[in-house]
């Protein structure tokens, strides 16, 4: 339930208030009898609106029960468990759409600033030029400096620029899997669900996936402040010794040679 101000319920009434950063507990007093209302209004004819607002607003005051003692804060998510990080966890996850219109599913191999970085596009959190327009901050030019065609956006970067397309076309061909296409950073991060790979290839290729991401990302910094030339030959060589250097040493489930990770294979 969403608790409204009284001053914004009844506005009119809100008017005639002498004093308007008064407290509910400055006009309304437990009484022997109930509950004593003490206005305080300024001098003007008021109309039966108003006195309507007035009679509406002590009715639905008079029932509420102020017992005795100080008041204190409640946690109401975790029911009668109390507060702790645990409910705050239960609670979150049992929110729908709480993650833009899908909820992002970390990688357990990649580092957590990778898991970061995806989550954060997903949500299009990160600093490109359309994010810092749309907060008012001018970068001067808009156009993706990789490819220098189309405006710079999550979308654009990530899923049509033609560099991220030949990223895209190159880990298709490495990872054995038909050419995919995703038309948002939503569709990017669950595409290891329906490439066909199953087990330990199919980990491995969403980690690709956002490990890759970042590479392109750092490609576009580098372009943007260092003036640095994107070689895409290149970007690909790094991302496939980064992507089998965190998977070889962090899911240790799996041992797995250098040469059987350039042909993708899992015995």
């Amino acid at each position: 339930m969403t608790l409204v101000p009284l001053k914004d319920v009844y506005c009119n009434a809100f008017k005639f208030e002498r004093f308007k950063n008064c407290l509910v507990s400055d006009r309304v007093f437990k009484g022997p009898n109930g509950l004593v209302f003490d206005w305080s209004w300024i001098d003007g004819e008021r109309n039966s609106i108003v006195l309507d607002e007035i009679g509406s607003m002590e009715a639905s005051i008079t029932p509420m029960v102020f017992p005795d003692g100080e008041d204190y804060w409640r946690w109401v998510g975790g029911g009668s468990s109390g507060f702790s990080v645990g409910t705050v966890k239960n609670l979150i996850r049992a929110q729908s759409g709480f993650c833009g219109s899908g909820s992002f599913r970390w990688c357990r191999w990649v580092p957590v600033r990778c898991n970061i970085f995806a989550w954060r596009a997903v949500l299009g959190k990160i600093p490109t030029v359309d994010a810092l327009s749309y907060r008012k901050i001018s970068v001067g030019r808009s156009t993706c400096v990789l490819c220098e065609f189309g405006d710079e956006s999550v979308e654009h970067m990530f899923t049509s620029c033609y560099v991220a397309s030949i990223i895209w076309q190159a880990i298709a061909s490495w990872c054995g899997i038909n050419n995919f296409f995703a038309f948002s950073m939503e569709d990017l991060m669950e595409v290891h669900n329906y490439v066909g790979l199953k087990g330990f290839a199919k980990s491995a290729f969403q980690g690709i996936v956002i490990v890759s991401c970042l590479r392109i990302w750092k490609a576009r910094n580098d372009c943007v402040f260092d003036r640095k030339i994107v070689r895409v030959g290149d970007l690909i060589s790094e991302i496939k010794s980064l992507s089998f250097f965190w998977f070889s040493n962090r899911f240790d489930k799996y041992s797995l040679s250098w040469d059987s990770w350039c042909r993708f294979t899992f015995m």
